[in-house]
């Protein structure tokens, strides 16, 4: 024995250890073995595995799940030491406070102390502890423990302190002080805590001193030099008996009640405590009184005082007499302070509370009132809970008898009262005075009716206390009064109700009380009669409310009327006549068809099983089953799926069968006998219904039945024949369950009830089923395929159960070749088309299981192979024996049923193993040579072929290894044409080719997007137009998603350009695309493509389709409606277009050199199109993440050949800008060439105006297909130069592409490279030009008065004006306006007039500027306008010769002012797209200075540098060096400049 459980945990732990590794799950049996289908009933290991799964969440969530059902809960208190220095005898009480509602829930544990601090008990020291009881959940959120310290001494000489050396004789309870310690946080692990502890300044604040701490109030302080009261604390959870059960320890720890009962009451549960709290006193009479002593005693009616009956909390003994805390100077005290009243419950009507009030002073007591309050009210029953005033009346000064105040009123003193709480926690008195009249009827019976109308009032916590007492009441009333038998009995029924409603009841765990009063204490003998005839008019009066409340009740009212019959010795056969009668009337109302009583009827059959066990004894078992079914079958609602309150129906009668078949009656075989048909029937009515709930209770059936099929009831096989004729409807529930979505664990246990049923019966009963003829056979075997199709492709069990898998797949594999034997029987005459259909869906199922990849043993580990084969062996491999046998035996007409499976052969033919493969060829084959032997070409099974592929068919490398290669050898050994089989086989293989390319790029979308399109060139090559379509829509989803609207139209236009505007050419649905003509399919794609380019804000583009669109809805269709809407649409974007700001994308050049790159890539030069506002760096990572062991080069001069013949990998990465020029466009292209999706530069014929911005900028870029890269050098080798301007060369490298952006891919490959030179004086007039096209734009778009914010403006001139000014006019006139520079280049004559003509044209543009900036200006910006008017004048001045020149310095011309907004952005992008700074010639600057004795202008030097980098829209700098422009002046010596190399 031993052995064996170490052997079981051994195996629980490596089972652990699997799971936590991904491995397989192993189920093992308590003696450690594997558990399989072999040695353990088939439902049972489904429960096995997924109560597996379930624990492998871990240990403590499913000891989260127990302790949720516990919803009580107790704290365990010890004081450990009480460390606060009172200095004298006090007492600590503790008590539970729930802060949220200020309310105490507990009442309060006593601990006496000595002046130091122990325990006045000896046998308390060290064992100070309490158990607060009946804590619910709702208390947890704010539960707080609150320690209360009063002192017991007295009042100093001055009526203060104590510590005076004159102290009176007389002790009080004085308050001393308190604290407060959480337990939100409470565990059941015992943790210490120290609970600091408070004064309050004020005596009048002692009761509230919890909430004053909590708040952090300034009314308390701390107890100086004390450390507190330190405490350890534990929140256990259970009912008081369960933790006594696991903590025996804990039995002679005192208990402290809580105020009340519980949410949860337990049966046995005892208690008779009355509490009372002294809240507060009112003195008004004699206003002198401020400080009183309150003293209360528990008296009889005669005037004794009743010794030891009071309490102030537990752990103490009882006392005779409370006196309460007193407070100094006082007038209305609030004391907050609750005793305990403890009387034997006959007491109660015979005693009262006596309250005395003293006044206090530190030398005497005088009694100034007294007063008192009855314990019970006039009706006998207890005080009711609440507040209740208690008044004062003056004391006589001769008392005649001690309850004067009883025999005689007292008058009351006006103003003077106490305010009392009472609250009544008893099993035993009630303070209800309806439960009291109930139980004392016998005094007061012409009231009857009213004490039984009222009874229904009484909450359920008072009807449960006196649980007995009531139902004792209400039986003798029942015989008494016979004439009110309908409301007592509505009156029983009420508080059976309690007892049996579990959605409203907390009270149903009291069931085992009512039975024990129904066997032991019910001794009535007329009720039957009463009873019977109360329930009968109930259901005949069908009345829901009341019929409600009947059905939850009836199980226990036919125990009353069985027992009330035989204690009145009546005839068993005359008590089983009326039963009968009584069910009749069950039965004609279960039978009615009113849509109002489907909730009772529901409720009737959950409650029939009860029933029937309640009248064991008087039927037998055949009639108890005859009754069952009766009205389990007598409900007349069988149309479930037109209303969901009647699946209620289907669910209560499956629910009252489950309950039924679990019972005795269905154990015994004659019973199974009677009943079985009710379960065949039910199981057969419902498991079509789709339902959840209704089939969730059918696989509760079908499972309990097979399980005990399997192990107890193997000697009946009537019963799994039975079961077998539902398969059919079985087959339709789990295939609904599957495509319904309901949760797995249902799919799983109704598929496995299906499986074991296969898996149980003969294969003659599985292939027949419940099918009288031969159709109907035909028709349950297609059903029976197809279930096998689905059950293939989707198993519900997670792929690591082991033994579950094998078994689904070992089950369909049986019932496949149990199938095939029907194939494989001798044919009655030729297949028709219904024999042909199930032939197709056979084989279907059988490829399918063929190809399952659960079943692909290669792809296994060798140990899970071994495992396999060697309690399984190659489950397909029968299957595969099976189909060659069958394929055998069919004519070339049969065979044609394999014509429309070509995807599924294709995907067998991956599957690695030699006699699949085998099979797959020779189908291939057959049906190759069958479309050759009558059309003489593969025409159809080719684009099938090419159908399957582009599918979810995955060629894989079965495909060139094995398919083609067997498919040749056997095309070749036929009778078809060579010829056609070899161009057949090459056509697969290009195919296949393209196929693989594609699913080999992975994740790199460039790749893909490459592949993508060279396979859809070949589709369209071979005219493979379905497939075609599905790679377009499919591609342009990919861009879509990821956010490339404008791409993806351009692939839409794809599919548009392939179709013609044929209005009488009828296209089938499509993808997408619904049936229509040929022109409306080409309009709807055109119209997305529009759609998707107004998204990527390519707006242009949209204009010329929408105009295309336009011309043929207006000419060939006349649809003027549809013109509307598209003139409406051009509008906007022609709108759009004009206002909208685009953001333009950056391009980048990247180059791949080394021999280790893949062959599209070795050695080529791509220009890459990136995303708007792109930076470099991002770029580049990118990239790397597609080749990351690339190395990244420095210098952007083109690589030598060391580099490109290595085997590494490189590359290099800059940025680029467009060329702009005239030779990057196209001529305008026709409408005919635009309808194409051509993307050409549009060009407007005879325009000479300005643009719109926005437009001209993507005029500017529309047709990309040559890009410039621009390097500035030196050709002057000294160091310091008088002039950087007559030194500043450019080299540009102009990059021609294959493909012109934008397009489909993100590259274009770079065809051609040029090198160009530019002179100084060419980029000086090349940036004057461009500054001065950049004034003349904003003078118009600001001149027409639509801006509001001028900023931008305002700094294009600033900076431009003060640039020049400062002497960027004359840097220009020193550099090339001189006979110096014209003799030494005589060839720039030209050059230099144009220089000067456009230094011209810009003080004109400045002067425009400045007058249409000056209508703009604000006053806020006046003196602003008027500096730069100044500042234009002097420099109108300079350049007209009027002024003598600056010194010179390097300030340069406005033109190349860094202020412009176009300007400053794209120098922004500058520095972040390409990791670049302006050109940094400070340092030149700053010497110059030095040597001329002026200071160096930085400011116009950044210009200069900001204008040049602009003007080159963002110069690159490769990543690696320093945060440089290549043109920059100063570098380091790491830096790589072209020239440097």
């Amino acid at each position: 024995m031993v052995q064996g459980q170490l052997k079981s945990k051994v195996m629980d732990k490596l089972e652990e250890t699997r799971r936590l590794l991904g491995l397989d799950v192993v189920v093992r049996l308590l003696d450690g073995d594997r558990a399989t289908e072999e040695n353990t009933p088939l439902m049972q290991l489904l429960h096995m595995h997924q109560d597996l799964e379930e624990n492998s969440q871990g240990k403590v969530e499913r000891i989260e799940k127990k302790q949720k059902k516990k919803k009580s809960y107790m704290v365990l208190l010890e004081m450990k030491l009480f460390a606060c220095s009172v200095g004298e005898p006090s007492v600590a009480y503790f008590s539970l406070w729930h802060k949220d509602t200020n309310t105490k829930i507990s009442d309060e544990y006593a601990v006496s102390l000595t002046a130091q601090g122990m325990p006045v008990d000896e046998s308390k020291i060290a064992n100070v502890k309490t158990l607060f009881k009946d804590v619910s959940e709702e208390d947890l959120s704010s539960l707080h423990l609150v320690v209360r310290v009063v002192r017991c001494g007295r009042f100093s000489s001055d009526g203060k302190a104590d510590g005076s050396k004159a102290k009176s004789k007389i002790e009080y309870r004085r308050p001393f002080g308190g604290g407060v310690l959480s337990l939100e946080k409470a565990t059941e692990k015992e943790v210490e805590h120290t609970i600091p502890t408070f004064h309050v300044n004020n005596d009048a604040s002692f009761s509230i001193i919890a909430e004053l701490i909590v708040k952090n109030s300034k009314e308390v302080s701390p107890v100086p030099k004390a450390k507190g009261v330190i405490v350890s604390v534990s929140l256990l959870r259970g009912s008081y008996v369960e933790i006594l059960d696991e903590h025996p320890e804990l039995q002679s720890v005192t208990v402290t009640e809580r105020f009340g009962f519980p949410d949860v009451v337990f049966p046995g549960v005892s208690r008779n405590d009355f509490y009372v709290t002294l809240e507060s006193g009112e003195f008004l009479f004699d206003r002198s009184t401020k400080t009183v002593d309150v003293s209360a005693c528990v008296k009889t009616n005669n005037g004794e005082v009743v010794e030891h009956s009071l309490y102030v909390g537990t752990g103490e003994r009882a006392q005779s007499e409370y006196r309460s805390v007193v407070l100094y100077h006082v007038s209305g005290p609030r004391w907050g302070e609750t005793f305990r009243v403890s009387l034997k419950p006959e007491e109660f009507a015979s005693c009262h509370l006596f309250f005395s009030v003293k006044q206090a002073s530190a030398s005497s007591t005088k009694e100034i009132a007294q007063g008192y309050l009855m314990l019970t009210q006039a009706s006998g029953a207890v005080m009711e809970d609440g507040s209740v005033t208690v008044s004062l009346f003056k004391p006589p000064k001769i008392i005649e008898h001690p309850t004067y105040y009883l025999q005689e009123p007292q008058p009351p003193r006006k103003g003077d009262a106490l305010q009392l709480t009472t609250k009544l926690c008893s099993t035993k008195l009630t303070s209800n005075v309806s439960m009291h009249s109930l139980l004392g009827w016998k005094s007061n019976t012409a009231e009857i009716p009213q004490i039984l109308d009222r009874f229904t009032f009484v909450s359920k916590l008072e009807t449960i206390k006196f649980l007995h007492e009531t139902f004792d009441a209400l039986f003798m009333i029942l015989e008494r009064a016979p004439s009110e038998y309908k409301m007592v009995y509505d009156a029983i029924v009420h508080v059976i109700g309690i007892l049996v409603d579990e959605r409203s009841s907390s009270y149903t765990n009291f069931r085992p009380v009512l039975d024990k009063y129904i066997m032991e204490q019910f001794h009535g003998k007329t009720a039957h009669e009463h009873l019977l005839k109360a329930i009968s008019e109930t259901v005949d009066a069908a009345n829901t409310r009341s019929l409600m409340s009947t059905f939850k009740s009836l199980g226990y009212l036919l125990k009353f009327v069985i027992l009330s019959a035989r204690n009145g010795e009546s005839d068993v056969s005359a008590i089983k006549k009326k039963l009968q009668d009584l069910y009749a009337t069950l039965r004609k109302f279960m039978g009615r068809e009113d849509p109002s009583l489907i909730g009772a009827q529901a409720l009737a059959l959950k409650s029939l099983p009860v029933w029937l066990a309640a009248i064991e004894g008087i039927f037998n078992l055949q009639e108890l089953t005859a009754i069952a079914a009766d009205l389990i079958n007598g409900v007349k609602h069988v149309s479930l799926e037109n209303n969901s309150k009647r699946k209620v129906i289907a669910v209560e009668q499956l629910g009252a069968v489950y309950t039924i078949i679990q019972g005795h009656m269905f154990a015994e075989k004659s019973g199974r006998a009677v009943l079985f048909p009710l379960v065949q029937q039910q199981l057969q009515n419902h498991l079509c219904s789709g339902a959840a709930d209704v089939l969730k209770n059918c696989a509760d059936i079908l499972s309990f039945m097979l399980d005990k099929l399997q192990t107890d009831w193997d000697d009946e096989p009537q019963l799994l024949s039975g079961l077998v004729s539902t398969l059919p409807n079985l087959i339709t529930g789990a295939l609904q369950m599957r495509n319904g979505g309901f949760e797995l664990p249902l799919q799983q246990k109704l598929t496995a009830c299906l499986f074991s049923l296969l898996y149980q019966a003969e294969p003659a009963m599985v292939v027949q089923g419940n099918a009288k003829s031969y159709k109907e056979r035909q028709e349950y075997i297609e059903q029976l395929a197809s279930m096998i199709v689905h059950m293939t492709l989707d198993c519900p069990f997670p792929k690591n159960w082991f033994a579950m898998i094998m078994w689904y797949y070992r089950v369909l594999s049986q019932t496949l070749l149990n199938i095939g034997e029907v194939f494989l029987a001798p044919k009655i005459g030729r297949w028709n088309d219904k024999d042909k259909g199930v032939a197709s869906i056979f084989f279907k199922a059988a490829l399918e299981f063929l190809g399952s990849p659960a079943l692909d043993v290669q792809s296994f580990s060798t140990s899970k192979q071994n495992l396999l084969l060697e309690s399984y062996g190659d489950l397909r491999v029968n299957v595969c024996r099976m189909c060659d046998d069958i394929v055998g035996k069919l004519d070339d007409e049969e065979f044609k049923v394999f014509s429309c499976l070509v995807p599924q052969i294709l995907r067998v033919a991956n599957v690695n193993q030699s006699a699949i493969r085998r099979l797959t060829i020779e189908l291939y084959y057959r049906l190759m040579i069958l479309e050759y032997k009558e059309t003489q070409s593969f025409n159809s099974i080719h684009t099938e072929t090419i159908e399957a592929f582009s599918g979810a068919v995955n060629p894989g490398e079965g495909f060139n290894k094995y398919f083609f290669p067997g498919l040749s050898k056997r095309l070749l050994s036929s009778s078809a044409d060579v010829g056609a089989c070899t161009e057949f086989l090459r056509e697969l293989h290009e195919f296949c080719g393209h196929l693989l390319a594609l699913r080999d790029k992975g994740s790199h979308e460039d790749d893909r997007v490459v592949a993508t399109l060279r396979l859809m060139d070949y589709l369209r090559g071979q005219n493979r137009m379905g497939a075609f379509v599905r790679y377009v829509d499919s591609l342009a989803e990919q861009h879509e998603a990821s956010d490339l609207p404008d791409r993806a139209a351009m692939i839409l236009m794809l599919h548009a350009n392939e179709l013609k505007w044929d209005k009488d050419n009828e296209l089938v649905e499509q993808v997408e695309y619904p049936s229509e003509s040929e022109f409306c399919r080409k309009a709807r794609i055109i119209s997305r493509a529009m759609g998707l380019l107004d998204r990527g804000q390519q707006w242009e583009h949209a204009i010329e389709l929408c105009e295309v669109l336009i011309q043929r809805f207006r000419f060939d269709l006349a649809d003027y409606m549809r013109v509307a809407e598209l003139l409406e649409k051009q509008a906007v974007y022609f709108r759009n277009a004009c206002t909208k700001e685009r953001l333009l994308p950056e391009y980048f050049r990247v180059g791949y050199y080394g021999k280790g790159y893949p062959p599209n890539f070795e050695g080529k030069e791509y220009i890459y199109c990136g995303k708007p506002l792109e930076r470099l760096q991002d770029f580049v990572e990118r990239i790397r993440e597609r080749f990351p062991k690339a190395e990244l080069m420095k210098s952007t001069d083109p690589p030598d050949s060391s580099i490109r013949g290595s085997s590494g990998q490189y590359l290099q990465i800059f940025a680029v800008q467009v060329e702009t020029g005239e030779t990057n466009g196209e001529e305008a292209e026709t409408p005919e060439k635009q309808e194409k999706g051509s993307t050409a530069k549009c060009v407007l014929p005879g325009f000479q105006g300005v643009l719109p911005i926005p437009v001209k900028q993507y005029t500017d870029l529309r047709y990309a297909k040559r890009f410039v890269y621009k390097q500035p050098f030196s050709k002057s080798k000294a160091k310091k130069k008088e002039n950087e301007f007559l030194d500043l060369w450019t080299r540009n490298y102009i990059y021609n592409v294959s493909e012109a952006f934008p397009t489909i891919t993100a590259r274009a490959l770079i065809t051609k490279t040029d090198i160009v030179e530019v002179t100084p004086i060419e980029n000086a007039i090349d940036t004057i030009v461009t500054k001065n096209n950049e004034l003349e734009r904003l003078a118009v778009q600001f001149g027409q008065g639509n801006h509001t914010n001028i900023s931008p403006f305002t700094m294009v001139l600033s900076g431009t004006i003060d640039a020049c000014v400062a002497g960027g006019v004359e840097m220009y006139k020193k550099a090339f306006f001189t006979d110096s520079y014209l003799s030494e280049n005589p060839g720039d004559k030209q050059q230099i007039a144009d220089l000067k003509k456009h230094l011209e044209s810009q003080m004109k543009a400045l002067n425009e500027c400045i007058g249409v900036h000056a209508q703009l200006c604000p006053p806020s910006m006046q003196q602003l306008q008027n500096h730069l008017e100044t500042k234009l004048g002097e420099l109108q001045d300079e350049w007209a010769g009027k002024k003598k020149a600056a010194p010179p310095t390097l300030a340069v011309h406005s033109a190349m002012s860094a202020s412009s907004p176009n300007i400053t952005r794209r120098s922004l992008n500058a520095s972040k797209s390409n990791s670049a700074e302006s050109l940094d010639m400070g340092g030149v600057a700053e010497a110059k200075a030095k040597e001329e004795g002026d200071a160096p202008k930085h400011a116009n030097l950044n210009f200069v540098k900001a204008s040049f980098v602009t003007r080159q829209r963002s110069s690159p700098t490769m990543l690696g060096t320093t945060r440089r422009s290549p043109m920059v002046g100063r570098r380091k010596p790491d830096d790589a400049s072209p020239e440097g190399k």
